[in-house]
């Protein structure tokens, strides 16, 4: 290989690194956010006689949990070099 090959290899690597650091955050932020707006309006009394309701909380709960235990614990290894799965049971 060639240096312009190493070094668009690097490249590629530190940008997947600074992908992970700096807008996996913010999708995660976001994603909060989004499902904590879901759960005020999903759990107000008015919506809990649709049955459709039902499948949206449960559709809830588990983007909630993608969001806090996988996007998160991909966070700390990838972007930050943090092996938080051998320390936590959530992650």
């Amino acid at each position: 290989m060639s240096s312009s090959d190493n070094f668009y290899i690097e490249l590629l690597n530190n940008s997947i690194v600074y992908i992970y650091r700096y807008a996996t955050p913010v999708i995660y932020i976001i994603g909060n956010i989004g499902n904590l707006l879901n759960a005020w309006v999903f759990l107000k009394k008015s919506w809990s006689k649709n049955v459709c309701v039902l499948y949206f909380k449960v559709c809830l709960f588990l983007s909630s949990a993608y969001l806090n235990s996988v996007i998160l614990g991909n966070t700390f290894i990838i972007g930050y070099n943090i092996n938080a799965h051998n320390s936590n049971i959530v992650l």
